[in-house]
């Protein structure tokens, strides 16, 4: 439950605006003037401000200066008579989310403030992932790792391994392994009559979707092989058209999200000039986005939001797929720093539970395809954990974020 911290001098205003957040589940702080209400801000943890401008003692503007000097992204509502739009744009320049006139009606009000709200929820991930990444920057890029990983792995460990996780893949769920138990099934249950035979319909229809399933398999192995073989058709592209092709990905996977009753939270793309550039395969990118959407919901705990950050880093575009994930049977948390370049091997998988209804291959597959295409960019797709410690009322969540890298495409000038 989200607390609002409310300075109000009219009596009759402030207590309805306690009545109408109390309606909506919020929790209500109300104070009678500025002051009252910084000492209650310093002694408190507030989701968003609201504060009027003409008040007592400490007056809405100075209210809004103090708070800033505790927390610059503290979410701040302005709500006031004062129309002015000298004051209005004064406001905003102050750092103020939304500026409100009064009078205004409970819906306009409880619409705005829940929009300002899942802004600060924003914010506060995005702050979470850049906190994580400077720790994780201080170590090794995560692409030194992984070659330092390919350069001393143990061979026979890894063959070990690979061949295990191949048994594991083709043996379980959809795929080769029911197909081999299907046909022997078949072999003696299968009735001749007149020079043919027949099989029951449900065994058939099992024997059809596995092979499918197997089909599928290799259409990604193909895949694979001509994304590493042939050279990329791409194109060049605004960063801000990446953006879109992830708005249209959110409306697409609605059914996906509900499975688990996921939400898909996409940060606005202010931070995207529209003058930057990648040179990019759309088709394969799309499919990149589409793999890591999926792998965060198949992993995420029910009813979890999952968050995607757009960010220029020097001549990179970063685009961060941020959620918080389930236990497994192997009682392993997110990605331990051990596993954050192998879940890039293909059939490997941390988890090896098979899940329905997301239309992708439980073969540990999916995020071997999107490292090949972002490597094949020139880019880098990375994966770590990272904790949330910013809600000091509960203990810190962990939350796994993985990372696109793409170039951006340079401009050269003619001289």
């Amino acid at each position: 439950m989200y607390s609002i911290l409310v300075a109000e001098d009219e009596v009759g205003t402030a207590e309805i605006i306690r009545t109408i957040l109390d309606d909506a589940g919020y929790t209500a702080v109300v104070c009678s003037d500025g002051n009252e209400a910084f000492e209650a801000y310093k002694n408190g943890a507030f989701a968003l401000v609201l504060t009027d401008l003409n008040m007592p003692t400490i007056d809405g503007e100075e209210l809004i200066r103090l708070i800033h000097t505790i927390n610059e992204d503290q979410i701040i509502m302005v709500l006031s008579s004062i129309d002015d739009i000298d004051a209005i744009i004064d406001s905003m320049k102050a750092g103020v989310y939304d500026y409100i006139v009064k009078p205004t009606n409970k819906k306009k009000l409880i619409y705005k403030i829940h929009r300002a709200l899942e802004t600060s929820e924003l914010k506060r991930i995005k702050r979470i992932s850049e906190k994580e990444r400077v720790v994780k920057l201080e170590h090794e890029l995560q692409w030194y790792r992984w070659n330092e990983t390919i350069i001393m792995r143990d061979y026979d460990r890894f063959d070990a391994t690979l061949f295990s996780n191949l048994n594991d893949s083709f043996n379980q769920g959809s795929g080769f392994g029911t197909l081999i138990s299907l046909l022997a099934f078949i072999s003696d249950s299968v009735k001749e009559e007149k020079g043919s035979y027949t099989i029951d319909k449900g065994i058939y229809e099992m024997l059809l979707h596995n092979a499918n399933s197997a089909k599928s398999i290799l259409k990604t192995f193909t895949k694979i092989s001509t994304i590493l073989s042939e050279t990329l058709n791409a194109e060049i592209i605004y960063c801000t058209e990446l953006f879109d092709i992830l708005l249209a990905l959110k409306i697409e996977m609605k059914d996906m999200c509900n499975i688990h009753k996921n939400s898909l939270h996409l940060a606005d793309n202010n931070e995207l000039s529209e003058t930057l550039q990648v040179h990019v395969h759309r088709e394969y990118i799309k499919e990149v986005f589409r793999e890591l959407l999926i792998n965060s919901m198949k992993f995420s705990k029910p009813e979890s939001k999952i968050y995607i950050f757009f960010q220029i880093k020097k001549n990179e575009c970063w685009i961060s797929f941020i959620n918080t994930p389930s236990g497994n049977r192997k009682n392993i948390n997110g990605i331990p720093e051990e596993y954050a370049a192998t879940v890039f091997e293909p059939f490997y998988r941390i988890d090896k539970r098979v899940y329905d209804g997301y239309n992708t291959l439980d073969f540990g597959l999916g995020l071997t395809l999107a490292d090949k295409i972002i490597r094949k960019h020139g880019g880098i797709v990375e994966i770590q954990n990272v904790e949330d410690y910013t809600n000091l009322k509960t203990e810190e969540i962990l939350k796994v974020m993985v990372t696109v890298r793409l170039p951006l495409h340079q401009v050269t000038l003619n001289s």
